[in-house]
């Protein structure tokens, strides 16, 4: 996949918003990283990154029970910022989180540092993501 693809991969309609389903990719991954299991004692809010095909993910969460809530963001090769408002929650570690265009993200915990999960696009389009605490 070229840098070029990642416009487009996750567009509901490329000509409308082929920048905003890339930053969704990365606001659904760094949620993930917040989706720790409440019985572990471990905290999920604090600030989560990674990168995909050159564009960094950052994502802002909190934890209150088993509902987990942030404020993720894809920053473009320009310096552009798109934002992302994601809601959902985890159980047994693993978490479920969804933005309200339908995009979701879904994944498991793999330490204290890393998520890992599948980032779906309202179109069905899959991507997957490993995520590090900050």
């Amino acid at each position: 996949m070229t840098r070029n693809a990642i416009p487009h991969l996750f567009s509901i309609n490329r000509e409308e918003k082929p920048f905003m389903g890339r930053h969704f990719i990365v606001a659904a991954s760094l949620i993930l990283a917040f989706s720790l299991p409440a019985e572990s004692g471990l905290s999920l809010s604090g600030k989560w990154e990674t990168w995909v095909l050159g564009h960094k993910l950052q994502a802002n969460l909190r934890q209150n029970g088993a509902v987990v809530t942030g404020v993720a963001y894809i920053f473009g090769l320009d310096g552009h910022r798109v934002t992302y408002h994601l809601n959902g929650r985890f159980q047994n570690g693993r978490v479920q989180l969804v933005h309200s265009d339908g995009h979701s993200f879904s994944g498991k915990l793999l330490d204290a540092r890393q998520l890992t999960g599948t980032v779906k696009a309202a179109s069905g389009r899959q991507l997957n993501v490993t995520l590090s605490r900050r």
